[in-house]
């Protein structure tokens, strides 16, 4: 089941339910079927970065502001081909792409719970 073109098709992806941020109950899109009402977002982990400059080029996403941790770096984007978005700091926000030991995820609006 793929819920939004934002993010690469055949991707390992996580579907997150429920509820936003830490809230949400995150399960691996293993092909179940959810009602959309309760989709609050999903995430993909990304193989690399040409991929992910693909991803980001198709998108049209512009970066909005970014962080960086000893052991991570969150760059934050606004695509206008994704629908909806949320407010981070007082700007919009709806792509979210995370780079830490483990490899690189992308979620849309962002990624919830730990990474």
């Amino acid at each position: 089941m793929r819920l939004s073109p934002a993010l690469p098709a055949g991707a390992r992806r996580e579907i997150y339910l429920y509820g936003d941020s830490a809230a949400c109950r995150a399960v691996s899109d293993a092909g179940g079927l959810y009602l959309k009402k309760y989709v609050k977002g999903e995430a993909a982990y990304i193989t690399d970065e040409a991929e992910l400059d693909k991803m980001l080029a198709d998108l049209r996403a512009e970066k909005v502001f970014s962080e960086r941790g000893s052991d991570f770096s969150n760059v934050y984007y606004y695509s206008p081909k994704i629908r909806g978005y949320v407010v981070v700091g007082g700007k919009k926000v709806n792509l979210h792409v995370s780079e830490t030991r483990a490899g690189i995820k992308a979620g849309a609006p962002l990624i919830f719970g730990g990474y």
